[in-house]
């Protein structure tokens, strides 16, 4: 054990059950539950939302965020380009069918809006990268497309940037009618996390700035009566999480008649099991155009074989499929570095790290659970290390705090579940820290990918535990050959069974990588690609991965009276209203929790000897993490 009693936590990715099932909300009453959703959100006084200070069993007040400072928001975008950015013309483009596309040089090939082209200059875009140069044309042609390119090469630019275009040509987007209860939006954009989600919002809103197109979000923990009004001022383009969207449309909220785009973002993360019945219900909705008369888009850094067949459920017949590079790849600006760490070292060795990161820097530091992220951020308060965190148990509005105060620099580290794993844009991470490796090897690329974004050098040193990570080494081996990463001498060593398959989306240099349905050798007719086999492993990080699903956890076991720890819970998005979450723990003795501190930890230890045991099933309202 470490030398505070509590390095064995530190790693609980391992100690997971199984895959996440999605819930079943039909019958749910309340709409987003927990804390994010008050029936009653305009009656009656409202408590301040201290949530630092919040005693235990009270609940804040429905969270209104406020409005966006579209200066601000720009300020903090990244202000430059790095120095290897001109490597991104050496980047191989695989293009299926061949000749499907021609990629433009400038962003005046395919966008006339003046409008549109001032705010991409004031947001400093001064060239396309690759997925930009091939997308584009190809959303602007009337293409259903999937897009696979490497961490911060700009695929949100690049879906955007063409559908504003179009939007903006649309007659009659000055008519609204404030009384109609339903909203049709013209665009809908599926993100897998909340903060992803707000994301996506702000550049819409950036670069569509002083135009008559509405952007709105709709997501979880925020107060439904807020959001209501919101979409009630219009909206042409709508970005949600799945669970949320769902909810809306049953609620006859919003509708599918006028929508002519479908943008899945980190689209291979929602096409898997936990998300696809509700994405199922999304796309069969009686008011969704028909696939030939919509375009359907799917963007992210990987793309398992078994998700890219069933993206193709939802798209055209004669989708295009681009790759820039090898599909999963890492970014190769990132270095990344192997330590080989035992779990009661790992707060050692972090805290020896620590010490050398320069102060003008920024950090992102990894966790697998909910726990070790609270008790990380209450290590790095102890140390009196400008800190914050990001995980399930934290209310929206803290988290949505968090991300602000590290984007603004007020904040240099930043502690983060895997619910920050994919899509974060945040400027300025010049290092990310993996003091749990995830399962997946998909999730090993996204979580890196925080830093070296837009030809920036990044650099990602990794805990690797022997007892815990054996089962990732094979496709990491792939993944740093494929980057012309030095591997440790220690790490290629380790016992490696010769002819193990790879479970990721194909690192570089395997039988795997860069094809899939971007393989030349299958030519220039989608209609005649061959099948695919399924991964074996197509679930494997499920059940460690914090997303907004509706996940049914497992009953918890009864108190242990074994001298061992137990092992610590998977990390799960479940918001407010769980038992033991953050608005009042049920806990009784030493494992009552204390209001976190200012990075949103705790510093007391926990008792190690015992669990209370959690009712065997979650009541339907207590559904909002998976909004």
């Amino acid at each position: 054990m470490g030398d505070d009693g509590w390095s064995d936590w530190g790693d609980a990715a391992n100690e997971d059950t199984g895959p996440k099932k999605p819930r079943n909300n039909d019958n749910q009453g309340g709409g987003g539950g927990g804390w994010g959703d008050d029936a009653n959100d305009d009656t009656g006084s409202k408590k301040p939302s201290n949530n630092d200070d919040q005693g235990e069993g009270e609940r804040p007040a429905p969270y209104r965020p406020v409005e966006l400072n579209l200066e601000d928001e720009a300020a903090l975008q990244i202000d430059s380009v790095g120095e290897n950015f001109k490597r991104y013309k050496d980047q191989t483009v695989t293009c299926i069918p061949l000749n499907a596309v021609n990629p433009i040089e400038k962003f005046e090939d395919v966008i006339e809006s003046k409008l549109l082209l001032e705010n991409v200059k004031g947001l400093k875009y001064a060239e396309l990268t690759p997925i930009q140069k091939w997308a584009m044309p190809a959303i602007i042609g009337g293409c259903d497309l999937i897009g696979c390119a490497q961490t911060g090469s700009g695929k949100t630019a690049a879906f955007l940037l063409p559908i504003l275009q179009t939007i903006m040509k649309t007659e009659g987007l000055s008519e609204h009618d404030p009384n109609e209860d339903c909203q049709n939006p013209y665009c809908i954009i599926i993100s897998p996390t909340r903060e992803l989600a707000k994301q996506i919002y702000t550049h819409s809103k950036l670069l569509s700035k002083d135009s008559l197109v509405k952007s709105c979000y709709i997501y979880g923990q925020i107060s439904t009566a807020h959001l209501k009004a919101q979409l009630s001022r219009g909206c042409h383009i709508l970005v949600a999480t799945l669970g949320r969207l769902k909810d809306f449309v049953q609620r006859g909220w919003i509708g599918f008649k006028n929508v002519k785009y479908i943008i899945l973002d980190e689209g291979d993360r929602l096409v898997d099991d936990g998300f696809s019945g509700d994405l199922k219900m999304i796309f069969e909705h009686e008011t969704m155009p028909p696939k030939a008369d919509r375009q359907t888009l799917f963007f992210s850094a990987t793309f398992k074989k078994q998700v890219q067949l069933t993206a193709k459920e939802y798209l055209k017949d004669d989708f295009i499929f681009i790759t820039v590079g090898r599909v999963g790849a890492a970014n190769e600006d990132i270095k990344q570095e192997f330590l080989q760490v035992s779990r009661p070292d790992k707060k050692r060795e972090l805290r020896t790290i620590l010490k050398d990161v320069p102060e003008n820097e920024k950090t992102i530091i990894f966790t697998q659970t909910k726990m070790a992220a609270d008790m990380l951020a209450g290590f790095f308060n102890s140390l009196k290390l400008s800190a914050t965190s990001i995980h399930g148990d934290r209310h929206q509005s803290q988290r949505e705090e968090a991300i602000a105060v590290f984007k603004r620099g007020e904040k240099r580290f930043l502690i983060s579940s895997p619910v920050g794993n994919r899509g974060l844009d945040l400027p300025k991470v010049s290092l990310v820290i993996n003091y749990d490796l995830p399962k997946s090897i998909d999730e090993y690329v996204h979580r890196i990918g925080r830093t070296g974004r837009a030809g920036h050098i990044g650099r990602a040193i990794s805990f690797f535990d022997i007892e815990h990570d054996r089962e990732l080494l094979p496709d990491l081996l792939k993944i740093l050959e494929g980057a012309k990463q030095e591997i440790p001498s220690w790490l290629k060593e380790l016992d490696c069974p010769a002819d193990s398959e790879p479970t990721s989306s194909g690192a570089a240099g395997t039988s795997s990588g860069g094809g899939d349905f971007g393989d030349e050798d299958w030519g220039a007719s989608s209609s005649s690609k061959p099948a695919v086999a399924a991964s074996s492993n197509t679930q494997a990080a499920a059940a460690d991965e914090e997303e907004d699903w509706g996940a049914i956890p497992a009953p918890k076991p009864a108190p242990s009276t074994s001298s061992n720890p137990p092992a610590p819970e998977p990390e799960e998005e479940w918001g407010a209203s769980s038992s033991n979450k953050a608005n009042g723990d049920n806990n009784s003795n030493n494992n009552k929790r204390q209001a976190p501190d200012e990075a949103g930890g705790y510093q007391k230890k926990l008792d190690t000897t015992s669990k209370p045991a959690t009712p065997a099933t979650k009541p339907v309202q207590d559904d909002s993490e998976w909004w």
